[in-house]
């Protein structure tokens, strides 16, 4: 069933859906790279790494005030008027710190909404008293006294009023907390406001009168190669804020500050992954406050911060790095004992003049709340108070505690997502329906995403993962579940097909071959159907249908235009030629007919691509013919083997089938002394096969009494067979009919070499079907002879029956039946060889009785083993040849 299916799957259409499925799933996951929630996955894998990170010390150079519950016991409950605040900022300004930051809400005022008309009223009552005041002048200087004395009493009433109303405008000053600030934070020039910032649901500008303090964009001293014009928009990608609103501070402490930074205006707000040190609003990059207290901290100014776009921040001669919308990534904080690595002092405790000035000096200061009132903010590994993970982000910018998202991070993540698109199409098939398949991907996954790790443990360095490890899974999952529909669509198909080729097939066999011609073309038009259609066009051949056929086989040169001979054919036929053409049939009338011309005289016959230019023999396993290659000229011997006279019906399809795959395995063959094979092919029922012409004479003409060869000769020439042997049987390819008519041998050239590789087991099995065997049988070993299965060993033994033969020019076993043959193969011990012929001497004799032992485990292993022995078996002769021609001399 699945090779059925694999076979089904590797047709040329499925293949073209396949590349046209993987491009659209390449397609949608690099336009997904392109969209907030899909690089937010990215963040999260990063947060997940982190919790691998391990804790590190940062300085106390952070410090956090905290407005916490002993502060709120001691003056009382939030909110308190801000000139206590402005009174904490001028203690630290005092102590000398380096910088304060407030995470306090400054956007609306805190003094009473009428205190300004109240004021402004005791101004003008104020301003009405002093001119009375001053138009009494005049009735204080009269000389009448009764108007002097009217005139004090009244001047000492307006005195009175006017002291009411100075005593009721100092008091009602006292509600007016936020210019007390205002005037501190304006003395102060060390210290950062908040300006507040949330998401918008379309762009917002600057705010005007926050324009002072937005940053200028810097250059890079040397342009990064993705910031180029062709790479920047594959190294793109969305930060995580579409469009903010930055809340400006209340004016008049607008006005006043110093410095004014960007905090998130609650916890949604924030990211629980990295820290945005600018944000980029409308067309400006505007601070944050984390970013001016270390700027502040380091003794630089608000002009000394620049943002260089793509690369990071600029403070001075320092480049913070960060991603490409100047997103920071610090270490995570790592809680100790419930208690945050951050120094952290109750506000009260500065109130109430607790804390040394020395302990305060040269640091940066962040007041804020730890209580309930503001909430939680998230960390990778823990919830904490906003103004402590202000701090932390603080102090990771002092300690540099950081990770690095390098600017090509996107440009590697689509490279990564290419790639396992080319691994997905190179996928074999068999791979994206199965588990195995789905297991190599997670695994894959997995190391992709450890490799991240450890690169990030490593060297704080995050690399995509998380994106390409889930198109890596997504992407197999779409391919095994299209591999099951495209497979369960192409069954249903091939049914159909199949149904018409069986019935066309049919149709042939009854003669009816318009019928069967019209049921072949209802299949698909592929290559499972040439074969029938080939068929057929022989069948119209044979009928002299020329141009049925010829129909036929224009029609399979739309389909596959390569495909056998049908070219030659169709050009035979259009130029009326095909009367002369040969056809190789096995007459079963006259089995030694083998060739049978249809016109004699017009046109030398073919086999394929083959012109036959002469019969050089026949055998038991068919005929043997000289022929030539027209297309390069090359002689051949071609063998034809009749099938057709030995097997039939589903039998004949197996032998087909087997012998094009020995075949094939036989002629990856390329040994010195074995016959190449260049060809096989199978035409008008008959089976062939195109190797090399070797002149000269097989080694039978040299295994008769007579015509026997020099020991010596011998014992070299079956050195090379025995090596030849060796090499294919480490390929896997046994031959089965070792015999002396196997091995041509050419004296004047030296050539030798083994012929019909991989030709015996077919018509073994014909052969013994039928109750005979295999050629001749006395070369067989007693494996062979009992029908079990064999393998290199017993081409030894064969070898050893030839060299035997060779030597002595008698067979060792000889029976009047073949029972008695077989009998004596398995049973008897054969004659040495010293017996039959002089001089051969012990060590050949020897050779022989191993490579014909009865039991395969006590022959020569291989055909090397054999060969070793043989050379010293030559060593031997050629002593006793010399010790004999000095004795002569």
């Amino acid at each position: 069933m699945h090779t059925r299916m694999k076979r089904l799957w590797n047709r040329r259409p499925a293949l073209s859906g396949h590349l046209l499925f993987v491009g659209l799933m390449l397609a949608i996951a690099l336009a997904v790279t392109w969209t907030r929630p899909a690089q937010q996955l990215e963040r999260s894998g990063l947060g997940l790494a982190m919790h691998w990170l391990p804790d590190i010390p940062l300085g106390d150079r952070v410090m956090v005030l905290a407005i916490d519950e002993r502060a709120l016991q001691a003056y009382g409950p939030w909110p308190w008027p801000r000139d206590r605040l402005g009174r904490a900022i001028r203690q630290l300004d005092e102590a000398g710190v380096a910088a304060i930051g407030l995470t306090l809400p400054m956007a609306s005022s805190q003094t009473p909404p009428a205190l300004a008309d109240i004021l402004e009223e005791i101004r003008v009552g104020k301003d009405k008293i002093d001119r009375k005041l001053k138009a009494l002048d005049r009735e204080l200087r009269s000389k009448k006294s009764s108007v002097r004395k009217r005139a004090r009493k009244q001047r000492d009433r307006l005195r009175a009023g006017r002291d009411k109303l100075e005593t009721a405008s100092y008091w009602l000053g006292r509600l007016d907390s936020d210019r007390k600030l205002a005037r501190v934070l304006k003395k102060s020039r060390n210290t950062v406001i908040p300006a507040f910032f949330e998401r918008s649901l379309s762009p917002q500008p600057l705010p005007e009168t926050l324009e002072r303090f937005a940053l200028e964009p810097a250059r890079p001293d040397r342009q990064p190669w993705y910031l180029s014009p062709w790479v920047a928009p594959l190294a793109n990608a969305p930060g995580p804020y579409a469009h903010l609103r930055l809340i400006p501070p209340y004016a008049p402490l607008l006005e006043s500050a110093s410095a004014v930074g960007a905090l998130p205006a609650s916890q949604r707000d924030d990211l629980r992954v990295g820290q945005a040190l600018a944000l980029e609003v409308g067309d400006r990059v505007y601070p944050s406050l984390p970013l001016l207290l270390h700027a502040l901290g380091s003794g630089h100014a608000l002009q000394d911060i620049h943002p260089v776009p793509g690369l990071g921040i600029r403070i001075g001669d320092r480049l913070i790095a960060t991603d490409r919308h100047y997103i920071h990534y610090p270490l995570p904080m790592h809680l100790r004992k419930g208690k945050p690595p951050i120094p952290v002092r109750s506000l009260a405790d500065l109130l109430g003049k607790r804390i040394p000035a020395d302990e305060l000096k040269d640091k940066v200061i962040l007041i804020g709340h730890t209580t309930g009132l503001t909430g939680l903010q998230g960390t990778i590994l823990a919830d904490v108070p906003p103004v402590l993970l202000q701090a932390w982000n603080t102090a990771t910018l002092f300690e540099r505690a950081e990770i690095t998202v390098p600017g090509w991070f996107h440009l590697l993540q689509r490279g990564l997502l290419l790639a396992i698109a080319l691994y997905f199409l190179f996928l074999p098939a068999r791979l994206q329906g199965r588990p195995v398949g789905m297991i190599i991907s997670l695994i894959l996954a997995l190391l992709l995403l450890n490799t991240a790790i450890a690169v990030l443990l490593a060297s704080h360095l995050w690399l995509p993962a998380v994106l390409p490890a889930l198109f890596l899974i997504t992407g197999q999952l779409l391919l095994a579940g299209r591999y099951h529909i495209v497979v369960a669509i192409e069954e249903s198909r091939q049914e159909a097909a199949e149904a018409h080729r069986a019935l066309g097939i049919n149709y042939h066999n009854q003669g009816l071959y318009d019928q069967a011609l019209i049921e072949f073309k209802r299949c698909p038009p592929d290559i499972y159907i040439l074969d029938p259609l080939y068929q057929l066009g022989l069948e119209y051949e044979r009928k002299r249908q020329f141009v049925k056929a010829l129909g036929v086989y224009e029609y399979m040169r739309e389909i596959d235009p390569e495909y056998r001979d049908i070219n030659d054919r169709i050009t035979r036929l259009n130029t009326g030629t095909e009367s002369a053409v040969a056809t190789m049939i096995a007459n079963e009338q006259n089995p030694e007919q083998t060739l049978v011309l249809d016109q004699t005289g017009i046109e030398k016959p073919r086999l394929g691509r083959y012109i036959i230019e002469a019969q050089l023999g026949k055998g038991a396993m068919g005929t043997v013919y000289l022929g030539r290659d027209e297309k390069i000229g090359r002689q051949v011997a071609i063998k034809t083997l009749p099938f057709n006279q030995e097997f039939e019906g589903h039998d004949l399809e197996e032998v087909k089938w087997r012998f094009f795959r020995e075949a094939e395995a036989s002629g990856r063959l390329d040994h010195s002394n074995i016959v190449h094979i260049y060809d096989v092919g199978e035409e008008h029922d008959l089976a062939y096969i195109a190797m090399d012409y070797v002149p000269g004479y097989s080694m039978d003409h040299y295994a008769r009494e007579g015509a026997l060869l020099d020991p010596l000769e011998i014992t070299r020439l079956m050195q090379q067979i025995a090596r030849a042997l060796g090499y294919a049987h480490r390929k896997q390819v046994v031959h089965r009919d070792i015999k002396p008519a196997n091995i041509i041998y050419d004296r004047e050239s030296g050539t030798l070499k083994i012929t019909d590789f991989g030709i015996a087991s077919l018509v073994d099995d014909s052969k013994t079907r039928t109750g005979t065997l295999l050629g001749t049988p006395s070369y067989m070993s007693p494996e062979q002879v009992a029908g079990e299965k064999v393998d290199g060993r017993s081409d030894i033994y064969s070898l050893g029956v030839t060299l035997y033969q060779l030597l002595t020019g008698e067979l060792p076993f000889v029976g009047d039946s073949l029972a008695n043959l077989m009998y004596l193969i398995t049973n008897a011990e054969a004659r040495d060889i010293r017996e039959l012929r002089k001089g051969l001497g012990k060590c050949l004799s020897d050779v022989v009785k191993k490579a014909m032992a009865k039991q395969p485990e006590e022959r020569f292993q291989s055909g090397d083993e054999m060969a070793d022995a043989l050379r010293r078996c030559e060593l031997e002769l050629q002593r006793r040849k010399k010790r004999a021609a000095a004795e002569g001399g």
